[in-house]
Order: C-alpha cells, then sequence, then structure tokens
C-alpha cells in the first residue's frame, strides 16, 4: 500500500505537460538534479531547458499558445521560451508551486503557503496584481484552469487524506 501511494504522489507531482504544438515538457532528475525537460510527442528531441546545477525546478506548464512555460524553481516562480532562453522570475518567495496558465494566457494559478498550509493564489502573467483567491484552514493545492477558464479544480489534503479533484468559480 506504501508502495502505490508513493507512485501516486510522486505521479501527482511530476505530470508531464502537452503542448498543443506536440511538445512535451516534464521534469527529470537525470542530470543530479531536477530540470525542466521538452521533448517532442515521440520521445525524441529531449532537451534540458532550464540546466541549473544545485537548483531544483519542476511542474512546468505550457500557455495555451505554445510561447511560454511557468514553473517552480526553489522559491519562486519563473516563465521562460519553448527552447529555455528568457529565463525570468515571475513572483519571489513563499514557495509557490504548481502553476497554470490560464487559457487567455493572462494570468497563473498556483498554490503556495500563506499561512500554515497552502492556498490558491492568482498573478497576471507579467508577475502584477498577486492575490490569494482561495483559502482555509487545510491545505489546497495542484490548481488547474478549465478550458473556459471560468473554473478551476484543485486538491485539498485531509491531514492523511487527499481530496477528490474539487470544483470552484472564479
Amino acid at each position: 500500500m506504501r508502495s502505490i501511494f508513493a507512485l501516486l504522489l510522486v505521479g501527482l507531482l511530476c505530470i508531464p505537460a502537452w503542448c498543443q504544438g506536440g511538445k512535451i515538457a516534464f521534469t527529470s532528475h537525470r542530470s543530479g538534479n531536477d530540470d525542466i525537460y521538452v521533448m517532442n510527442s515521440d520521445g525524441s528531441g529531449q532537451s534540458n531547458l532550464s540546466n541549473t546545477p544545485s537548483i531544483q525546478e519542476g511542474n512546468a506548464r505550457w500557455r495555451l499558445d505554445g510561447g511560454k512555460l511557468v514553473y517552480q524553481r526553489t522559491d519562486a516562480m519563473w516563465t521562460m521560451s519553448p527552447d529555455g532562453s528568457s529565463q525570468a522570475v515571475l513572483s519571489q518567495g513563499g514557495a509557490p508551486v504548481w502553476p497554470d496558465y490560464h487559457p487567455s494566457g493572462n494570468s497563473i494559478i498556483f498554490s503556495r503557503p500563506i499561512t500554515s498550509d497552502y492556498d490558491i493564489c492568482k498573478v497576471n502573467a507579467d508577475g502584477t496584481g498577486l492575490s490569494q483567491i482561495l483559502s482555509n484552514s487545510l491545505g489546497d493545492y495542484h490548481a488547474r484552469w478549465s478550458p473556459d477558464g471560468a473554473k478551476f479544480t484543485f486538491y485539498t489534503f485531509f491531514g492523511s487524506n487527499w481530496s477528490e479533484p474539487l470544483n470552484c468559480n472564479k
């Protein structure tokens, strides 16, 4: 049972991100630390985009048009171009995790610790307008926008159990 839980947790934390153009962004530890890689949908053309020894990156998500990736890096949220260029910090501090672009590409939803747990926050795609949009006494994680951007889903951690995906109108 413990092995199944570990596999589920790893799957939840390291979900590959598909782009409409056929590219897949994923996290790999093959270089000795977690880096962001991309590859073609057939597995060819694998390339390390972040390539930062001693800095952990993960959970990359594509902007819908495939023109940018957002990802978490140690204690900040970053963006970069699909070829790994133009890496820029978007939001520092607070250990933001599991970012996801709004379908319009204008904002990003993510989890970050506000009090003693993780809450759902949103920031404009240029890093301005940070706001907390969901908070409770439990940990809220892994928010993902609906295709029309009118709702998002997320998970809540109840001490030792994960919830089913929950929906929220925001």
